[in-house]
C-alpha cells in the first residue's frame, strides 16, 4: 500500500489538528494523504471524487448526528468497502451501535490516547491490505472461471452446469466418467473455482503418465536419501493439495497395489513421504476421473472395490461430443479468434462422430487456422489432405432423407479436393510423383483425379 488515503469529516479545527499530529507519529506503511470535509456536503463531494482507504467520521457534526448516518448507509449501498471508524465524544451506546450496524468497522470515543488512535489505523490498514488481497483473488477466480468456461446450450451441458452449482459448495468426492478428450478437467476446475474456496490449490495429475517405480513418489513425496537418486526432499501432490482440491484424471490407469496405497491416504487423511518417518496429516477435495467403466473394470478384478466406493459418492456424466452436436458451432467460435466458419464446412463437422471429442475438434480449428493464412474464414479448402480424408471416411449418410444433403456434401467435397489438389500441383510444379509423395496416395489414382478435374493434362 504505497499510498494511504484518509477523509477526515469533522467540524473541529483543534481536533482536526490533533488528528494531523497524530498522523505524523504513526510509522505509516505508506504516504499519508489526508482530506478534511467539515460537513456531510463537503464529504459527499470529496468521496465521488476519490477513492479513500479510511473515514474518519465525527457522529457529534453541527449538522445532528442524522448526517453522519446517512453518509454511512449511503456509502455500504453503494457497495463501499472504504474503512469507517466513527468517532464522537457525547454519543451514546446506542448511536454507537446503531453505526456500527450501518457498517462501521471500528469505534473511537474522543480523548483517545496516542496508543488507541495509532492502534486503530493499523487495524484499519490491516483491514484494507485483506479487502484488497481479497477483491484481487476473487477478479483472479473471475478470470479463471472465464477461462475454464463450459460452452454450450444443449439439454446434457445446462444439466451439466447445473450439477456443477449444486455440488461445488461441498467436500464429497465426486467421480467424472466420460471419453477421452471430452472435458473431463474442465469439469473439475469448475467444480474448485465455484466452491468454497476457489483460491486455495488446483492440484491435476495424469495417472496414466506415471512411471511404476515413481507412482508413490509422486504421490507422497519422498525425504532425501530415500532412494537411489533421491538428492533433495520432494513434496508428493497429496501435500500439494492441502487445503485444496486434488483432481486425479486417468485414475484406472493405476496399478493395484498404488490403488490400495491411495485409499489408505484416502480413508485415512494421512500420508508419510517415502522414507520419511513423520505422519502428515492432510485434508483435499477428490475429484477422479476415467475413460472407461470403473464399475466394469471392479467386475474384472482391475480395480478396487472399496476405492471405487470411496470416490465414487457422487458421479457425474460427461456426454462425449457426438451427442451435442447443437453444441459445435458455440465451440468453434470460441476456438475460431474472431474468423467465421463457412457453412460447407460448419455442415461436415456437424456431420462427423469426433472420437477425440472436443480436444480433435479444437486441434482441427488450429490446422484449419493455419492453413487459411490471412483469410476472414475457413472452409472446406482449409482441410489438412489427411483431415478431409479421416473425416469422410467416418461420416455415415442414412436413408432416403438425406440424399440432398449427401449429394449437397459430395459436391463440397470434391471442391475442396479440386482445390487442394490444384494448389500442392502448382507447388511441386506439375511433378506429380513428387506430389504423390507429398500425399502420401498411389500415383496412379492421383494422376486420375489431377485429369478428372482438369489440373493436369494428358499430352498426346
Amino acid at each position: 500500500m504505497s499510498i494511504i488515503s484518509i477523509l477526515l469529516v469533522e467540524d473541529d479545527p483543534t481536533f482536526e489538528k490533533l488528528v494531523r499530529k497524530l498522523l505524523q507519529r504513526w510509522d505509516s506503511p505508506g504516504e499519508i494523504r489526508l482530506h478534511v470535509a467539515g460537513d456531510i456536503t463537503e464529504a459527499k463531494k470529496l468521496i465521488s471524487k476519490f477513492d479513500f482507504h479510511l473515514l474518519f467520521l465525527d457522529l457529534a457534526l453541527r449538522e445532528g448526528r442524522d448526517g453522519g448516518f446517512r453518509l454511512l448507509e449511503e456509502l455500504r449501498r453503494q457497495g463501499s468497502r472504504t474503512d469507517v471508524v466513527v468517532m464522537s465524544s457525547t454519543a451514546s451506546f446506542e448511536s454507537v451501535q446503531k453505526a456500527m450496524r450501518l457498517g462501521a468497522n471500528d469505534y473511537l470515543p474522543k480523548g483517545f490516547s496516542q496508543e488507541e488512535f495509532l492502534f486503530a489505523m493499523n487495524r484499519s490498514v490491516e483491514r484494507s491490505r485483506w479487502r484488497e488481497m481479497e477483491n484481487r483473488l476473487r477478479v483472479s477466480s473471475a478470470n479463471e472461471l472465464n477461462q475454464y468456461k463450459l460452452f454450450g446450450n444443449s439439454a446434457a451441458i445446462v444439466s451439466l452446469r447445473e450439477s456443477i452449482e449444486k455440488l461445488a459448495p461441498s467436500q464429497v468426492p465426486i467421480l467424472i466418467e466420460a471419453e477421452t478428450g471430452s472435458g473431463k478437467e474442465l469439469v473439475a476446475r469448475n467444480l474448485h473455482l465455484r466452491g468454497r474456496d476457489p483460491t486455495s490449490a488446483f492440484v491435476a495429475l495424469d495417472c496414466g503418465a506415471i512411471p511404476e517405480s515413481m507412482a508413490e513418489s509422486t504421490f507422497f513425496g519422498h525425504e532425501r536419501g530415500a532412494f537411489t537418486g533421491a538428492d533433495e526432499q520432494r513434496i508428493g501432490i497429496f501435500e500439494q493439495a492441502n487445503g485444496g482440491t486434488l483432481f486425479l484424471d486417468e485414475i484406472s490407469n493405476l496399478s493395484l497395489d498404488m490403488q490400495n496405497k491411495l485409499l489408505r491416504a484416502i480413508q485415512e487423511r494421512e500420508i508419510r513421504r517415502v522414507g520419511g518417518k513423520k505422519t502428515i496429516s492432510i485434508d483435499f477435495r477428490l475429484i477422479s476421473a476415467a475413460n472407461q467403466s470403473l464399475e466394469r473394470l471392479v467386475e474384472q478384478k482391475k480395480f478396487k472395490q472399496d476405492l471405487y466406493f470411496r470416490i465414487n459418492v457422487i458421479q457425474l456424466a460427461l456426454p462425449p461430443l457426438r451427442d451435442r452436436r447443437e453444441d459445435i458451432p458455440e465451440l468453434l467460435a470460441n476456438f475460431l479468434d474472431g474468423k467465421k466458419i463457412e457453412e460447407d464446412l460448419l455442415s461436415l463437422l456437424q456431420s462427423y462422430s469426433w472420437p477425440g471429442n472436443i480436444r480433435e475438434l479444437k486441434n482441427l480449428v488450429l490446422a484449419c487456422l493455419a492453413m487459411a493464412g490471412d483469410k476472414n474464414s475457413i472452409s472446406i479448402a482449409d482441410l489438412p489432405p489427411t483431415t478431409l480424408n479421416r473425416i469422410v471416411g467416418h461420416i455415415k449418410v442414412r436413408g432416403n432423407a438425406d440424399i440432398d444433403m449427401a449429394t449437397r456434401f459430395r459436391t463440397s467435397m470434391e471442391e475442396a479436393e479440386r482445390q487442394l489438389l490444384t494448389s500442392a500441383y502448382h507447388t511441386v510444379g506439375g511433378n506429380i510423383s513428387e506430389l504423390a509423395r507429398l500425399l502420401e496416395l498411389d500415383r496412379s489414382n492421383l494422376h486420375k483425379k489431377l485429369v478428372k478435374y482438369d489440373i493436369h493434362h494428358i499430352r498426346s
